[in-house]
């Protein structure tokens, strides 16, 4: 039996074996399989689903606004634009179904664990903004301190003036960080800190640190990025789930 042949380069047949060994040689074989285990898992569930239902009279509608939304009413720049995506009517109209379908289909799996997940990963999606102050001793942390506090001296001066890391030059400004990356004592310190407040010092990697709270930033439910994030984690958890106990078996020949 002749192997299938579905690809060819310079019009020379590649052969699925082939594929599978320049698959395996590169180290993309297991990402390949997993994609393809994934796309056929998430197919019968699409299929199942009776929210995830879709007739042809809806797609071409959805085509249709698409198509004049964008102004490629004229079949010919219809064409041309479909070619410039490297896609043909026919794909072009799976992937405006797969869309309609995960659309439809999402909510289903999302939305029933969705504040269940928000509470489990609000330590992670909530945020504050901090500068720091870094010396080597304690006793220098302490009396650079007690000159903020008594306003003898701005942070920022003394950032510049004593801070022995790299950020000293913006000021000590670390950024946006996420409250569950920040060690425990410093995130226990922030918790009950306010806006401006210096905490520390803390010794965080045999250095001792101060740190000015610029900004809280508490996750919401409200916010857009958040729910997509959420959105992308319980789908991943859901889908992991359903692939656990697939078995899978590769025959080439």
């Amino acid at each position: 039996m002749n192997t299938p042949t579905f690809l060819y380069i310079d019009d020379h047949p590649i052969t699925i074996e082939q594929i599978i060994d320049y698959l395996q040689t590169s180290g993309q074989l297991s990402s390949f399989i997993s994609t393809v285990l994934q796309q056929h898992v998430l197919k019968q569930e699409l299929q199942n689903c009776p929210q995830a239902k879709v007739s042809a009279e809806q797609i071409q509608q959805i085509i249709t606004n698409f198509r004049q939304e964008n102004q490629l009413l004229d079949d010919q720049h219809y064409q041309q634009w479909l070619a410039q995506q490297g896609l043909t009517r026919t794909a072009f109209e799976q992937n405006i179904t797969h869309q309609f379908q995960m659309n439809q289909f999402l909510p289903t799996i999302v939305e029933p664990k969705l504040q269940e997940t928000f509470i489990d990963q609000k330590l992670h999606l909530d945020q504050v903004v901090l500068s720091r102050l870094v010396v080597e001793n304690w006793e220098l942390a302490e009396e650079l301190k007690a000159q903020i506090i008594e306003e003898a001296a701005s942070f920022e001066q003394l950032v510049r003036e004593y801070s022995i890391s790299g950020d000293r030059v913006v000021n000590g400004m670390l950024g946006t960080i996420s409250r569950g990356q920040l060690p425990d004592a410093l995130r226990v310190a922030i918790d009950l800190a306010k806006v401006g407040d210096i905490v520390g010092p803390i010794e965080i990697d045999q250095k001792w640190c101060l740190f000015r709270l610029e900004q809280f930033l508490p996750a919401s439910l409200a916010n857009e990025e958040v729910q997509q994030l959420l959105c992308n984690t319980i789908f991943d958890q859901w889908i992991a789930q359903k692939l656990h106990d697939k078995r899978v078996q590769l025959r080439v020949a």
